[in-house]
């Protein structure tokens, strides 16, 4: 009948129309792989501040801690980014350098890393003189509103710190590590954030005094030699490289041959790539499994 005619014409509409748009170029746009990754035709990478708390106040001092600053010199360099390394701040001094940061034009950057290493407790990063500084004011520093020349830019925020009490059972190895107190880092304030946590909440992350925390070295190892891939990708390779390659030894039995699992929280709107730069000189990350 006519009326079924028009009803199976009407449900073919939409379909007419996709074939429409698709054979016009309207559709360009839906598919275009380039949206969905973040540019990198910028001028320069980005810029990577590494906040290294060693000594403190009426706290014990971070040993290790240097070389895993030594490590991210070596990879973030190498991946072309412009280091910017603070040593031994204060609680205040923490915040004035990423205010400091935000106020800096990032207009021909690709994107922005941060790396904290230092003393916590629950919720807050210790600065040396003994004072916490809020997390959450950390990462908010440089949100659109108060940084705009990173908008819609990637920004990561990497943390090397205690986020609980717990630990995940192992067996035991043949290093002496020390362990940290805790921090709980906050997520990401808005989209384009990315924060790497050396552990996930609830449980101890590991540093080794002569080597460096396993969290630091796994991350410039996977990004030495995966920079071509996607970062998610890169730090999915972070959290089974430490997981396979970490078991406490500390002398003692309750927190002896214990595991240690890093995680991740993304708000990130489009799919990043560093890329490989071909200064990037392999072999300044130690290899050694037997470490941690």
């Amino acid at each position: 009948t006519c009326v079924s005619r028009y009803i199976r014409l009407f449900c073919l509409l939409p379909v007419l129309y996709v074939l429409f748009c698709i054979s016009n170029g309207r559709t360009r746009r839906v598919f275009s792989s380039s949206d969905m990754q973040y540019s990198t035709n910028h001028t320069h990478v980005g810029k990577c501040v590494v906040m290294n708390n060693q000594c403190f106040s009426g706290l014990l001092e971070r040993h290790g801690t240097e070389e895993d600053e030594k490590v991210l010199r070596d990879t973030f360099e190498g991946l072309g980014f412009t280091l910017q390394v603070e040593r031994n701040l204060t609680a205040r001094d923490m915040l004035r350098v990423l205010e400091s940061v935000s106020r800096e034009d990032h207009s021909e950057r690709s994107c922005f890393v941060c790396v904290v290493l230092s003393h916590g407790d629950e919720g807050h990063i210790l600065g040396t003189d003994g004072k916490a500084v809020p997390v959450g004011k950390l990462s908010a520093t440089l949100t659109a509103r108060r940084c705009p020349s990173l908008w819609g830019k990637p920004k990561l925020f990497f943390v090397q710190a205690c986020r609980g009490q717990e630990y995940d059972c192992g067996v035991q190895t043949d290093s002496v590590v020390e362990r940290e107190p805790c921090v709980t880092f906050c997520e990401a304030p808005e989209e384009d954030f990315l924060c790497g946590y050396s552990t996930p909440p609830g449980y101890f992350s590991w540093r080794n005094q002569a080597t460096g925390s396993v969290y630091i070295r796994g991350l410039c190892l996977m990004l030495e030699q995966h920079s071509s891939l996607e970062m998610t990708r890169i730090l999915t390779r972070v959290n089974q490289w430490v997981a396979l390659n970490f078991e406490s030894q500390t002398g003692h039995q309750s927190s002896s041959g214990k595991k240690q699992m890093p995680c991740v929280v993304s708000r990130l709107t489009k799919e990043l790539y560093l890329r490989h730069r071909p200064r990037f000189e392999r072999g300044s990350v130690p290899t050694s499994n037997n470490l941690e």
